[in-house]
């Protein structure tokens, strides 16, 4: 028996596969895959999925992040504690919204921040409430 999984697989089940299709097709005859009203319905059955008032789409985790940034206040003087094998795509929002990026080694078994990287910087600034709240799916503040 094999157990190695795919790291990537895009193959779409033929079943699927007209769907699918059929339906990109239609957004972008419409136009409707940038504010459309799709775009609408799926925020707000994400919005319900996730328990939360509200859902908003961006264009990418880029964006995502600089607003969860903005939204939590994180600015000029404050440090943002992330890993250093991360994506520029990470670091880029928090130069943006002037606060300094911290980068910490990753626990070598697992590849994420340990629990005990970077501690020392929560008193100093507002890192520990931006790390605790960007990845709390539902909640309202």
């Amino acid at each position: 028996m094999n157990s190695n999984i795919n790291f990537c697989d895009l193959s779409i089940p033929e079943t699927s596969e007209e769907r699918i299709w059929g339906k990109a097709k239609e957004l972008v005859a419409g136009n409707g895959y940038i504010l459309g009203s799709e775009v609408n319905q799926f925020e707000d059955a994400f919005a319900q999925y996730c328990e939360t008032k509200h859902s908003v789409g961006v264009a990418t985790g880029c964006d995502a992040l600089l607003w969860a940034m903005e939204a939590l206040g994180i600015g000029k003087g404050d440090e943002v504690i992330t890993v250093a094998n991360t994506f520029i795509g990470t670091v880029l929002p928090i130069l943006r919204v002037g606060a300094t990026p911290i980068l910490v080694d990753c626990d070598p078994s697992t590849t994420n921040r340990s629990p005990s990287s970077g501690c020392g910087y929560y008193p100093k600034n507002s890192c520990h409430r931006a790390c605790s709240s960007l990845w709390q799916t539902g909640t309202d503040g």
